[in-house]
């Protein structure tokens, strides 16, 4: 299943929307690239106050493609993990607020895109899962960040 990114302004509102046909948004390299633009892009714009960032009725975002993990290399597995830290790194430090609409499951490095947003806002049933021992609190990015 192939993850897609769709952009939307609604107001002043920059709308990015992750999909896939099977409803489980991946974050893709390609993804990531996407999301590092607009937000990037985000931040020029005068016209824009913010972002929100979803994704489908089933999730949120499930974490890395793992198929596309599979045939890095050690070196490239790591590079890849630096480069969506530095994704996250860029909506943490946008100089305009960027939220987290969470519907669904929300897991691995989608919970990581979650927690590099400034806030989160989350229907009442949704699964928020992390593959750490402490699931629901998590160091990022040099803070500390905790889901309730």
């Amino acid at each position: 299943m192939r993850s897609l990114l769709s952009a939307a302004q609604h107001d002043d509102i920059l709308v990015l929307t992750l999909g896939s046909d099977d409803g489980f948004p991946r974050l893709e390299r390609g993804i990531l690239a996407e999301i590092e633009e607009q937000i990037a892009q985000l931040s020029e714009q005068r016209d824009l106050a913010g972002a929100v960032i979803t994704g489908t009725e089933r999730a949120f975002a499930v974490g890395a493609e793992i198929s596309e993990l599979a045939s890095l290399t050690p070196a490239l597995a790591f590079e890849f993990s630096l480069y969506g830290q530095s994704v996250m790194w860029v909506i943490a430090n946008s100089p305009k607020p960027v939220v987290a609409a969470i519907r669904g499951y929300c897991m691995g490095g989608g919970l990581d895109l979650a927690l590099a947003c400034h806030a989160r806002i989350r229907v009442k049933r949704c699964g928020l899962c992390s593959s750490r021992r402490k699931p629901w609190y998590r160091r990022r990015l040099g803070r500390n960040a905790a889901i309730a």
